[in-house]
């Protein structure tokens, strides 16, 4: 059985929590925090407050598909998908580069550079895990949960 779709509300205190917390993150970066530190602070408290806001709007995060019964299951195909984008990425870029096409000007991501490799560690967690948590929460859990009012293929494109 599908959930419910999210109510207007859970909406738009999510939309304000976001709106909120990336203007705080702004007003309190400084050049001498790391901007991936701020980053991955911002999008941990939008996640914990969202998370909050469903809880009580919704009745439990289980509106949204977040219960204890199908967290391993959707764990493990989340996974699996991860893994096969992931392969079919490298599969595509090899072709690429077979017929000498380089795939690294479409690449315009500066690596961290540090003696310790802790930058480096520090990319891959926020923009690797931290980042794209946070977007589930809000873009499938949020978005697509209150744009199911009209239909799958509206949440979908939509979200």
């Amino acid at each position: 059985m599908a959930a419910p779709p999210v109510k207007t509300r859970t909406l738009v205190y999510s939309l304000a929590i976001v709106a909120c917390v990336e203007a705080l993150a702004a007003l309190l970066a400084s050049p001498l925090s790391s901007p991936l530190v701020t980053l991955a602070g911002a999008r941990l408290l939008e996640t914990v407050l969202i998370l909050v806001v469903v809880a009580v709007c919704e009745g439990g995060v289980d509106a949204f598909g977040l219960s204890s019964a199908r967290f391993r299951k959707g764990l493990k195909q989340g996974l699996v998908w991860s893994a096969l984008f992931g392969l079919s990425a490298l599969v595509v870029a090899a072709g690429l580069m077979a017929v000498h096409i380089s795939v690294l000007p479409f690449l315009r991501t500066t690596f961290p550079v540090s003696e310790t490799g802790g930058d480096l560690i520090q990319f891959f967690l926020v923009g690797g895990l931290v980042a794209p948590v946070a977007e589930e929460v809000f873009f499938r859990g949020i978005s697509y949960g209150y744009l199911r009012h009209w239909g799958v293929f509206a949440a979908v494109v939509g979200s």
